[in-house]
């Protein structure tokens, strides 16, 4: 019995997953009514943690004129469905007038909903939602709740039940009945 619950016990212990950390590359590029710029794009990339459930800017190659941008002056934001980059100038959600700023943000999963604002040190801004987005990769990763327990929770739960069993069985008294004479 005692062999058998060690046995138990040492399958109930939780295994690690192995990480599986996958990058999707994107692309991206807008039309502008008004500015300096009619056209412009760029690229970036996005590694996707599973077991660490991070999602982190890995790459950025994006230029204004002069200005440019990558992963040490600009930062991604997260929210909902929603992926937004921005450059490291105060708020990520606004761009700044006169400075050498952007902000990106598309619909995630549908890569839609898009909308691309910059400006640059001589020239006071513009936007534009005519933003087409392209991706080559899994995409993010977003968590799930699992619906059905692990095997190790499963053994775990087995294990409980079989230590409440043996405790209960354990404190039953035994009746000895004296022969008769």
């Amino acid at each position: 019995m005692k062999i058998a619950l060690v046995l138990a016990a040492l399958l109930a212990v939780p295994t690690m997953a192995s990480a599986t950390v996958t990058t999707t590359d994107y692309t991206f590029s807008a039309t502008f009514a008004s500015g300096p710029y009619t056209t412009l794009g760029g690229s970036f990339s996005i590694e996707s943690d599973d077991v660490a459930g991070t999602n982190i800017l890995s790459a950025l190659d994006f230029s204004i004129g002069s200005a440019i941008f990558d992963t040490s002056n600009s930062t991604m934001y997260l929210a909902g469905p929603d992926i937004a980059i921005g450059a490291d100038i105060g708020d990520p959600n606004a761009v700044y007038a006169n400075t050498d700023d952007f902000f990106l943000s598309f619909h995630a999963s549908t890569l839609t909903q898009g909308i691309l604002a910059y400006a640059t040190a001589d020239f006071y801004g513009s936007f534009s939602f005519d933003v087409t987005v392209a991706q080559d990769g899994p995409g993010l990763y977003v968590p799930q709740a699992s619906g059905v327990p692990e095997p190790a929770s499963w053994a775990l739960m087995l294990v409980g039940f079989g230590a409440i069993g043996a405790g209960l069985r354990g404190r039953r008294q035994r009746q000895v009945c004296a022969p008769a004479a």
